[in-house]
C-alpha cells in the first residue's frame, strides 16, 4: 500500500472512529434529551436546536483530524512524544 493511500485510510479510520462514538452518545441520550431539555428555561441568546447537529459533527470530525495527527506522529530518537497526547 502506498504512503498517500495509508494516511488517506488511516484519516478516515480516525474521523470515523470519532463519529462513531458520538453517533453511540447520541442514540443513548436522544430518546431523554428531548423530554427534559425542551422544558428548561433558556437565555435569550441560546441558538436554535438545528444548530447542535451540524456543530457536534464538526467537532467530531476535528477531534477525528487530530486523533490521525497523534496516530501518525513520528517518534524522534527513541522519545514517544505521543505519550504527551494519550
Amino acid at each position: 500500500m502506498s504512503s498517500e493511500k495509508r494516511d488517506r485510510t488511516q484519516l478516515i479510520v480516525s474521523i470515523a472512529v470519532c463519529l462513531f462514538a458520538g453517533a453511540v452518545g447520541a442514540l443513548l441520550t436522544a430518546p431523554h434529551a428531548n423530554t427534559w431539555y425542551r422544558a428548561l428555561l433558556k437565555p435569550p441568546l441560546n441558538p436554535p436546536g438545528w444548530v447542535f447537529a451540524p456543530v457536534w459533527i464538526t467537532l467530531y470530525i476535528l477531534m477525528g483530524i487530530a486523533l490521525y495527527q497523534v496516530w501518525r506522529k513520528v517518534p524522534l530518537g527513541g522519545d514517544d512524544t505521543r505519550s504527551l497526547a494519550w
